[in-house]
């Protein structure tokens, strides 16, 4: 799946296309249509509780919403526990509801019961602004209810919030991108000598493959401009973009190119010739 990358430069279009095809393979094809994926991991029943909570929830009917939770999830005071919850929804009537993910996960713990939990996020569009809400149905010793509810409002559409936009680019970000780019390049170029050169040298093809990843990793979320590190990751060309649907941030990684610089350092001192 690609976001709409626009650039009123030409290095910022090639940046930016650079970024969206390195990896592309790993992105879904459909363009993260959670509906299908809803329809496929979970069955019309489930879907009908969460969108009744849901439902509820919109509607501030704390009385009909709590017989919907599992015994012992919340208590007698429930209504006036989820007061301050109401006051995080937006004014006004929902104009849009979309999925924004779904996540199935089955537990088995020794001598605890098994359970199943489906995990719902949606993103609404209210008269008086946009929110996520988020709803945990469970499945446990042949009941189904709620064992979590929260609403988080946003400062706007998260598909836009998060695209990856050069025009609004901070400094920080575009250099990262340089960064990446160049260290692709780099390690490409490295390789493509090495098969160039493959009769003159010791061990060509172990060069080859060990140039071609990088070791460690720093790891940019787009959309917050955080930086986290990494030292246990290998990557391959050194770089690497991940999202996991127009929902969620872009993340871009850039790694030590371990294998190539070794490389340069043994052919400068001469120790590769055969």
């Amino acid at each position: 799946m690609f976001h709409q990358v626009r650039s009123r430069t030409g290095m910022g279009t090639a940046l930016a296309v650079l970024a969206s095809f390195f990896l592309a393979a790993c992105l879904p094809a459909d363009g993260g249509d959670y509906e299908d994926l809803a329809r496929t991991l979970t069955s019309d029943t489930v879907r009908a509780e969460v969108q009744q909570a849901a439902d509820l929830t919109l509607a501030h009917d704390a009385a009909a919403l709590q017989p919907l939770f599992l015994p012992g999830i919340v208590g007698p005071d429930f209504a006036e526990r989820i007061q301050p919850m109401w006051q995080q929804i937006p004014p006004g009537a929902a104009l849009e509801r979309s999925l924004a993910g779904v996540h199935v996960n089955s537990t088995v713990q020794s001598g605890q019961p098994d359970f199943k939990d489906y995990a719902f996020v949606y993103q609404y569009r209210m008269e008086g602004g946009w929110m996520l809400m988020r709803i945990i149905l469970r499945e446990s010793e042949g009941r189904r209810g709620l064992v979590h509810l929260s609403i988080t409002p946003l400062p706007g559409d998260l598909r836009v919030l998060n695209r990856v936009d050069m025009d609004t680019a901070t400094p920080g970000r575009v250099a990262f991108l340089v960064l990446m780019a160049a260290n692709i390049l780099f390690i490409l170029v490295t390789a493509t000598l090495i098969v160039r050169g493959r009769k003159e040298m010791q061990y060509p093809w172990r060069w080859f493959f060990f140039s071609l990843f990088g070791l460690a990793s720093v790891t940019l979320d787009w959309s917050a401009g955080t930086y986290t590190a990494s030292m246990l990751h290998i990557s391959l060309l050194g770089a690497g973009v991940a999202n996991a649907g127009p929902f969620s941030p872009w993340v871009f990684s850039l790694s030590v190119p371990l294998g190539a610089l070794m490389y340069w350092w043994h052919r400068l001192r001469g120790d590769l010739v055969a």
